[in-house]
């Protein structure tokens, strides 16, 4: 989601991540998602965090 379906002028929540994830049947909560997202920061994905919640992939 982050790669095909963000970017800098629209960024996605870490909210609209989990409901598109519950919809698919997989089970999770916002805080799972934004520790995740954490996880992909530290392995060196250029995901960017913006204050409220949006984020999205650089394109490089």
């Amino acid at each position: 989601m982050l790669e095909k379906g963000s970017s800098k002028e629209k960024p996605i929540t870490q909210t609209n991540i989990t409901k598109v994830l519950n919809s698919l049947g997989i089970s999770c909560d916002r805080k799972t998602v934004g520790r995740n997202i954490d996880y992909l920061i530290e392995f060196g994905y250029p995901i960017v965090k913006l204050n409220g919640g949006g984020c999205y992939m650089e394109k490089l």
